[in-house]
């Protein structure tokens, strides 16, 4: 064999794929249901997945290669940990149900083993052992940094008042997919969604502290004149999450949908995408 021939690596190989039986689950030989039984293998079982046809999957299993009904396979780990996050101070109760005793109280923010929903409840494991917590006091995502493009800046006036010894950690970035606009009436400042036409927004992703963190976005809500609790189309600002040049996702003011519509006929867009580079 010619040396030329010789590649200097090998052929990578295609990654395997795994499925998860959701029940006792049937091997067959064919994708047929009358099909010869390969094998029967439990709930929660890893298999390789190879190809469908139809409603089945074939899959490797210990007895062999065989077929399984879609409908029994998932996607999913059973066995991956699923995480939850409190939203406040919530009980953690013996049961799923405000009649079942308390366990203890756990603190804003704590994340947690989520198991799996019962109604109105969810099934965790927590700092206080292994209970139940009311769905409502829990949050599929942790604490998110704000990120925060005028007046609340470090070195503004409204900073040092609503910020200022609340964060732990203040990074430049800028916000991506977004324009800022400036109300030529008030000189207020908002961003929009749209395509950026710099580079995007300058602003800074302030990590809030745990402890204040509920109280501090209160704060902020209600300097934006945002209320989480009403329908945000009248809204002038609206925290939503955006996404910043590092990729972060973040909470951050935006423009509401009636505003929007105004500063894009009426408003001053700031090519900089700079609050302080604004005029």
């Amino acid at each position: 064999m010619d040396s030329n021939d010789l590649g200097e690596s090998a052929p990578k190989s295609k990654p395997k794929i795994y499925n998860w039986t959701t029940a006792k689950a049937s091997v067959r030989t064919e994708p047929d249901a009358d099909a010869k039984l390969l094998d029967l293998i439990n709930a929660k079982t890893r298999v390789e997945y190879l190809k469908k046809k139809g409603s089945w999957r074939q899959v490797k299993t210990d007895a062999g290669t065989g077929w399984v009904l879609a409908a029994q396979l998932s996607d999913t780990d059973p066995a991956a940990k699923s995480y939850r996050w409190t939203t406040g101070s919530v009980n953690l109760r013996k049961g799923p149900s405000v009649a079942k005793a308390s366990l203890g109280t756990l603190p804003s923010w704590e994340k947690v083993i989520h198991h799996r929903i019962s109604g109105a409840w969810s099934e965790v494991t927590t700092s206080k052992g292994h209970g139940w917590v009311a769905n409502t006091g829990l949050s599929k995502s942790g604490p998110l940094p704000v990120a925060v493009y005028g007046t609340l800046r470090p070195g503004q006036g409204p900073y040092r008042a609503m910020l200022h010894g609340k964060t732990t950690g203040e990074e430049r970035t800028r916000i991506v997919d977004h324009n800022l606009y400036i109300d030529n009436k008030n000189g207020l400042s908002y961003i929009l969604p749209e395509a950026s036409q710099a580079t995007g927004v300058v602003s800074y992703r302030m990590t809030l502290k745990r402890g204040s963190y509920n109280s501090t976005v209160a704060r902020l809500d209600a300097y934006e004149r945002y209320d989480p609790s009403k329908l945000p189309d009248n809204q002038l600002y609206v925290r939503k999450r955006v996404t910043d040049t590092e990729g972060n996702t973040v909470w951050a003011y935006v423009g509401g949908a009636k505003m929007s519509k105004y500063l894009r006929t009426s408003g001053i867009k700031v090519p900089t995408g700079d609050y302080l580079k604004r005029f």
